[in-house]
């Protein structure tokens, strides 16, 4: 667009230069524009009418171009200053550095303006603020150890929502087994505009619509138009916020969805790099979970360990108060024909209790035994010590967790009466079976010890007989406040029942 007092040779310079530069005469009309400041502004090679400067410029940003032009005008000294383009040809606006500075050119006063495209910049450098706001939110998030789970999750949530330039955002845990997920947390501005009385806390996956993508197809998901028809959909309740953009993302760990965290209603679309943001700011906050919760478990067990080990020397009294009882017992019915016998019948007794300690202070949790394990190693000690090699032995017992008051006595019942039924049920060879069983219900625990063998003499009463084995059971079953039934219809079937 030569004006008549442009130069030729000047314009020729002025066109291969990689920066958009017009000459503008003092009143602002522009009498030339390189081809680089036309193809930057979407302004054809023949514009048709005459151009004024400042229609470059968005409306908010008049003021300032004249301004500036103005000083420049009237200085001559270079101004330079941000402004906001807006390129003629589909109004798309991007970012520039403007500088005015007064020349003469062929006596006459121009101003000339140089026009640089600083989109590509104004967006490093918005990368880099993003990048350095969201190391900054990860750090205060990592040194929130101390806070309730509910403070780190709103913190991560308003961070996500901050950082991806949304207005609302949510967050829910997954539980992959029940395919289930459960809301936790709701940004403030969501809270606000959400007018829904009574919110659903708890969604089945099967029954959720667009925001379930993200658990079922197990990727990102971005919705920049929710408006736009979907198969996905299934609608929104009365009193929910609208919606008019919408980005979820699903978090993984070892495999399994962990967290579902979403945000919605950013003025511009959605991209990559918001899905970037929450995505790592979320898994941030669910490694610091994982670590919370590692340390309050580590808390609880040193505090448990504390407590369990000022009962160590309790335990230890009481039952070395239970050995020297049983060994006293045991002396007054030993003669020297049988005090072999009554040695291994102590040696098994005591042996009994040890499995149970040994067990306990192996075990993670140090106030329960897993007595269904306990069980299954005690018979098998006893019939390697009794060796009755023509009894089948049948056990049947669920993983019942029980306290040490409880596994004790209850560990000496099962050794006296499977110790019984090895010596006595399968006499001569005789083949027979064993069955041990144990099950919790709704009425507490039953232990169950019962062979086919030929049962005991019909005489005994398992409430007042001589024989130290069943003076113990009894004395037992009675510690446990429990309760004892003998049945001899095929052998001996003994069923313990307690709480």
């Amino acid at each position: 667009m030569p004006g008549p007092k442009s130069n030729l040779i000047d314009l020729e310079i002025l066109d291969g230069m990689p920066d958009g530069i017009a000459l503008v005469r003092v009143d602002g009309s522009i009498i030339h524009m390189n081809a680089a400041l036309r193809h930057m502004c979407g302004v054809p090679d023949e514009p048709g009418e005459p151009l004024k400067l400042e229609s470059l410029a968005v409306p908010d940003n008049i003021a300032q171009w004249r301004r500036f032009f103005t000083h420049a005008a009237e200085d001559g000294g270079p101004m330079s200053f941000d402004a906001t383009i807006s390129r003629a040809s589909d109004k798309f606006t991007f970012y520039a550095e403007v500088s005015f500075h007064r020349k003469s050119l062929h006596g006459e006063p121009v101003i000339v303006a140089t026009i640089r495209n600083m989109s590509r910049h104004r967006k490093i450098e918005e990368a880099l603020r993003l990048e350095e706001s969201r190391l900054e939110a990860l750090l205060r998030l990592n040194q929130m150890t101390g806070e309730p789970i509910n403070r780190i999750c709103d913190f991560a949530l308003e961070e996500a929502v901050r950082l991806t330039g949304s207005r609302i955002g949510y967050l829910a845990f997954y539980d992959e087994e029940q395919e289930k997920l459960t809301m936790h947390a709701w940004s403030a501005q969501g809270v606000k505009e959400c007018r829904i009385s009574n919110r659903t806390i708890e969604y089945p996956i099967k029954n959720t619509g667009l925001w379930g993508e993200a658990v079922r197809q197990r990727r990102p998901v971005i919705t920049n138009d929710y408006n736009a028809p979907s198969p996905y959909k299934k609608g929104l309740p009365p009193g929910h916020v609208r919606l008019e953009r919408h980005m979820n993302v699903p978090i993984m760990d070892d495999g399994r969805i962990v967290v579902v965290a979403g945000v919605g209603n950013k003025p511009e679309p959605y991209d990559i790099r918001d899905v970037r943001e929450l995505v790592l700011l979320m898994e941030g906050m669910w490694r610091l979970l994982q670590r919370k919760q590692s340390e309050d478990q580590l808390k609880m067990s040193l505090a448990e360990k504390e407590v369990l080990l000022k009962e160590i020397h309790h335990r230890v009294k009481n039952n070395l108060q239970i050995v020297s009882s049983l060994i006293s017992l045991q002396s007054e019915v030993a003669t020297p024909e049988n005090m072999t016998a009554a040695f291994k019948e102590s040696q098994d007794r005591i042996r009994s209790m040890a499995m149970i300690h040994e067990r306990l202070y192996r075990a993670r949790d140090l106030a329960k035994v897993d007595f269904g394990e306990y069980l299954r190693n005690l018979t098998s000690y006893l019939k390697s010590s009794y060796q009755p090699r023509t009894a089948e032995v049948q056990i049947d017992v669920q993983n019942i967790m029980l306290d040490i008051d409880r596994a004790i006595p209850c560990g000496l019942i099962v050794n006296e009466l499977v110790s019984n039924a090895f010596k006595y049920a399968f006499p001569d060879g005789r083949r027979g079976t064993l069955e041990i069983s144990m099950r919790k219900d709704e009425n507490g625990i039953l232990l169950v010890v019962a062979d086919d063998g030929p049962g005991l003499p019909p005489g005994i009463d398992v409430s007042n007989t001589p024989t130290l084995g069943l003076q113990l059971v009894h004395a037992l079953v009675g510690q446990l406040d429990g309760e004892l039934a003998l049945h001899r219809e095929k052998g001996a079937r003994f069923e313990i029942r307690f709480k």
